[in-house]
């Protein structure tokens, strides 16, 4: 398929507990975060960023994961924060992160499926609005994109955005279910002429209805 729709596998922590002879394991002190990573040029880890816009130099990347040179990349850790804003990454989650696109973009050319799905949570970051979805599965595939519904920009400066949930999945008999997490970027939309934006999220819950998140505001 030629369309650049991304397809994310919902990852799950698996969490085994191990039986000690002579003494209990310590589990180190993490939190779970929604991080933008920096890499350097050979594609390791070097600093990210939380959405509250505290940056962390990374001394162990755990994970051992390889990303583009030079590339930012918006991922789900477990961290271990550390003193003079160090830290240790022990195993990372990928992250639905795309550009809203209108819905005449190509992309979109075989039309807008929005399939049910539960938002666990939602919530603002810096530049970014970070929500929890859980879908139904069965070993099967699902697409996400953000389709940019309305964008408007009033005499003031005020931008007014309204994104939809893409969803597709070739799931026909659901037994389970498993989280995926995702990020709509925002910073694209402030700039001369808008100085501030509202953005509202929308997508479809399993009863059918057309469920309305926001406004979330941010500013330049």
């Amino acid at each position: 398929m030629k369309h650049i729709l991304r397809y994310i596998c919902c990852w799950v922590f698996i969490l085994s507990l191990t039986a000690c002879s002579d003494k209990e394991y310590e589990y180190p002190p993490v939190k779970l975060e929604f991080l933008s990573v920096f890499a350097d040029e050979n594609g390791a880890m070097q600093t990210v960023v939380c959405d509250n816009g505290v940056e962390w130099n990374v001394i162990e990347d755990k994970s051992a994961t390889k990303f583009v040179a030079d590339s930012n990349t918006r991922v789900v850790a477990n961290m271990e924060q550390l003193n003079n804003h160090q830290t240790i990454i022990h195993s990372l989650i990928s992250v639905v992160c795309v550009t809203p696109l209108p819905a005449d973009s190509e992309v979109f050319s075989e039309g807008i499926v929005s399939k049910p799905v539960e938002v666990v949570s939602i919530w603002q970051g810096i530049s970014y609005i970070n929500m929890v979805i859980s879908v139904k599965t069965f070993n099967s595939k699902h697409l996400f994109h953000f389709v940019e519904e309305q964008y408007d920009v009033n005499q003031d400066g005020m931008a007014t955005v309204r994104v939809l949930l893409y969803h597709n999945s070739d799931v026909e008999e659901a037994y389970n279910t498993k989280r995926a997490y995702a990020s709509i970027p925002i910073s694209h939309y402030l700039n001369d002429n808008s100085k501030q934006v509202q953005v509202y999220f929308d997508y479809y819950s399993e009863d059918g209805k057309r469920q309305e998140n926001g406004p979330f505001i941010f500013k330049q």
